[in-house]
């Protein structure tokens, strides 16, 4: 956080899910879910001035209050059949989703000298703060079906799909409006190569919502249409016994937005390729590890009039690494001590690459402690 930022999140979420097997090879499923979030911050800005090279500018503080009421539902249908020697998972889904978003904001009349690397505290805030107020909706919905074919007693596992994806995203403060739809594909392949080494490759598509010119730009409330996602990834997954290990590269391709001179703009291209290990499992009897590595060239490909195209995408570092441990201590049942070790290289904060992040190291400790109250489970956690 930037010295003197303050961020208070409620949420409250409420889900209920029910299965039932018409038979032992059909099964019908569906949920309901609805979640009510609300975020109090003090947000600080530098609207007309942004960083020159040595990172100079002028800070101001606001409140940036937000809130999302959002509403999900989904059913579907699982079978299981035969052709022949092909053994089928047919899958059947549909699923709605509509969201409320609603902000409040209010500035500083006056701005306080500062560093991107030697950040001064903000002014201080006196102006009313309000409740939010409701500033647009988005709807999205779905229809898919997909075929999980089995081949060469399960060895080999082919799957193919379609989904038909619409998403209608309005502005209530704003005068554009999108509604796009768009029908995606999804495949899979899994080659089982022994009992305990896999291969696989995957490609999957889907619609992206646009983005809407936020709060300080020029632009704001403006409403940009939906864009495509693409990924493919490949992969090879090894199951040691005790510990699980996975290997992948992947690319994927997004919509990018960039502020520049206050001005917000959304639906260029955004391409990341990279490469991430992961490991898991018991290193022996009650210690679990967790670990990953992830190393990523994250390049913007396609950018509004060529300015920056081909710079490194601000914000996405290099190389990120993980590791977490859990011990379930021994001395007192139901105590488990925990720590994570989270590191994060350099990365830009600007499109055009002329401002450079440090990277960042931070460990976390915590313990858990399982126990009953009145004959009902209780866990208790602790952490810093």
């Amino acid at each position: 956080f930037y010295p003197g930022t303050q961020l208070t999140d409620k949420a409250k979420t409420v889900m209920s899910r029910l299965e039932y097997d018409l038979s032992d090879a059909t099964t019908v499923y569906g949920g309901i879910g609805y979640s009510n979030t609300k975020s109090f911050q003090h947000f600080p800005g530098a609207w007309g001035t942004e960083p020159n090279a040595q990172g100079d500018f002028t800070v101001s503080n606001g409140y940036y209050d937000e809130y999302n009421k959002t509403l999900s539902a989904d059913a579907g249908l699982r079978t299981r059949f035969t052709t022949g020697s092909v053994g089928h998972t047919l899958v059947l889904s549909a699923n709605h989703m509509a969201r409320e978003t609603g902000y409040f904001y209010t500035g500083t009349a006056t701005s306080n000298p500062s560093n991107l690397y030697h950040p001064a505290l903000l002014p201080v805030l006196t102006g009313a703060r309000l409740a939010p107020s409701k500033t647009a909706d988005l709807t999205q919905q779905s229809v898919a079906i997909a075929d999980t074919m089995a081949f060469a007693n399960d060895r080999v596992l082919l799957t193919l799909g379609l989904r038909d994806q619409t998403i209608h995203q309005k502005s209530v403060n704003g005068s554009a409006a999108y509604k796009a739809s768009a029908v995606t594909p999804l495949a899979g392949l899994v080659f089982k190569a022994t009992r305990d080494t896999s291969l696989y490759t995957n490609y999957t598509a889907g619609l992206r919502a646009g983005e809407i010119a936020g709060v300080g730009t020029i632009n704001e409330g403006e409403v940009f249409a939906p864009q495509k996602t693409r990924q493919i990834e490949v992969g090879v997954k090894k199951d040691w016994g005790m510990l699980m290990t996975q290997a992948a590269l992947f690319q994927i391709k997004q919509p990018s937005s960039v502020t520049e001179n206050r001005v917000f703009s959304f639906g260029g291209e955004q391409r990341n390729r990279g490469l991430e290990l992961t490991t898991y499992g018991e290193l022996q009897r009650g210690l679990r590890l967790m670990a990953s590595a992830a190393f990523l060239d994250a390049k913007l490909t396609r950018t509004n009039g060529g300015a920056n195209q081909g710079n490194d995408a601000n914000g996405v570092p290099k190389r990120t690494f993980n590791v977490g441990l859990d011990w379930d201590t021994p001395w007192v049942a139901g105590l488990s001590l925990n720590g994570r070790v989270i590191h994060t290289s350099a990365m830009y904060f600007d499109p055009a690459n002329q401002l450079r992040m440090p990277n960042w190291t931070r460990m976390d400790i915590g313990a858990r402690y399982r126990t009953k109250v009145s004959n009902q489970p209780v866990v208790l956690r602790a952490s810093l």
